[in-house]
């Protein structure tokens, strides 16, 4: 237990670590490579606010609230630009795989408030970290908050039960991901509607502020989901008795999801990026083999230099040097974010140990996260070692109803 102890003390300096590197890259970049004084002399300005190359007529009032509004003014051209602006294939397939990574994440992160342990305690707040991730970004609040877990949760001692790790409610589960498709996920898809064609400029851009709001949506979807579910009698029982079978079995549907979302568009996104571009006839489906001759490896899944990030001239505002801005800042934001949340999990393997009778290695953690994480990227591979911590603790303890045949 004293390895343990050592390495969640080493975790914390990483996890500064990981909030420091994130921030320089995306907070700091953001006001020194011209993005954010970009974005104040376009979509800021008082009169006939624009986004260079994006969708006319630009909306800067959503809310009537300044200070809400305010901050809507920074974060909707944030997303304008990699959503409308001119961009490659490359940007374009990075910014939805990332954006479908986040939900997976968040998807884990909203579980975690769900659990007896964590009752009562800060980080079950998932809603509050949420919006808090919104406006000091993933890479910031992500690494804050697993710190906090790992020094502040039972789940993070070595002398964590099931009992900890069991939802306190058993129906909740089943209505998260409900509850996070339509805050995030609709929201998200509104964004990509073409603007004139198919939605106004108007109601683009109100697609774009709303999502931001996607923790809020998502706490306030949750509450009604699960009362409502509940006077209705579907899914079951919502009795805060314990129900140990019944509730590792709801939480085993989000890992899941989140394993089916993430390995999915992972191993396509590979395939797509290390097929040859040559593979594609550029007479055959001119989109596709664009896509195809655009999208490579490094586009895909290596963050951009960090000490040579794009720029744009904020008096010009040429339109396509805007989209790579914020894809500088979301591919450092969500992998770094990730990273953390991807150690943290180990820790919360490694804390709950293998069943009795069976041999335990970290050797044998390690080669499952490396395994999760090439097939599914990160979060894959949070999911799979938080899912098998959950079984390990529940067949342990001998309650009914799980079953023994193992998962992963």
């Amino acid at each position: 237990m004293s390895s343990l102890g050592t390495l969640r003390a080493a975790l914390l300096p990483v996890f500064a670590a990981c909030a420091l590197v994130g921030g320089y890259a995306g907070m700091y970049m953001s006001g020194v490579n011209g993005a954010i004084e970009s974005s104040k002399n376009s979509a800021g300005r008082a009169v006939d606010p624009y986004i260079s190359g994006g969708v006319h007529p630009f909306k800067n009032s959503y809310t009537g609230i300044r200070a809400i509004d305010d901050t809507l003014l920074v974060l909707v051209p944030f997303f304008a630009y990699i959503l409308d602006t001119p961009q490659s294939w490359g940007i374009r397939v990075s910014f939805w795989y990332l954006m479908i990574n986040f939900f997976a994440a968040t998807s884990v992160i909203f579980l975690e408030g769900q659990r007896r342990g964590n009752a009562g305690r800060l980080v079950s707040w998932v809603g509050t970290v949420g919006f808090i991730f919104q406006n000091i970004s993933y890479t910031i609040a992500g690494p804050i908050w697993t710190a906090l877990y790992l020094f502040t949760s039972p789940i993070a001692s070595p002398s964590v039960t099931a009992n900890d790790v069991l939802p306190s409610d058993a129906l909740e589960p089943k209505t998260l991901l409900l509850s996070n498709f339509l805050a995030y996920a609709v929201p998200a898809i509104g964004m990509l509607l073409p603007a004139h064609s198919v939605v106004s400029a108007e109601t683009h851009y109100n697609w774009i502020a709303t999502w931001q709001f996607f923790p809020v949506l998502y706490a306030i979807s949750q509450f009604i989901f699960t009362r409502a579910f509940f006077t209705l009698g579907l899914f079951g029982s919502s009795s805060s008795k314990p129900q140990t079978g019944r509730s590792t079995l709801s939480t085993a549907v989000v890992y899941r999801t989140v394993l089916l979302i993430t390995v999915t568009t992972h191993l396509t996104l590979l395939a797509v990026a290390l097929t040859p571009a040559t593979a594609i006839p550029a007479g055959w489906l001119p989109t596709l083999a664009k896509v195809f001759r655009e999208v490579t490896f490094k586009s895909a899944f290596i963050p951009p230099d960090i000490f040579s990030p794009p720029s744009v001239d904020p008096k010009t505002i040429p339109a396509d040097k805007l989209a790579p801005l914020t894809h500088f800042f979301l591919m450092w934001d969500v992998n770094i974010g990730n990273f953390a949340l991807l150690l943290w999990a180990v820790y919360l393997r490694l804390v709950a140990g293998g069943e009795k009778g069976e041999e335990f290695s970290w050797t044998g953690v390690l080669t499952k996260t490396a395994g999760w994480s090439a097939v599914g990227g990160p979060i894959a591979a949070v999911a799979a070692l938080l899912w098998e911590r959950d079984e390990v603790l529940v067949r342990r303890a001998g309650h009914a109803g799980v079953g023994g045949k193992k998962r992963l």
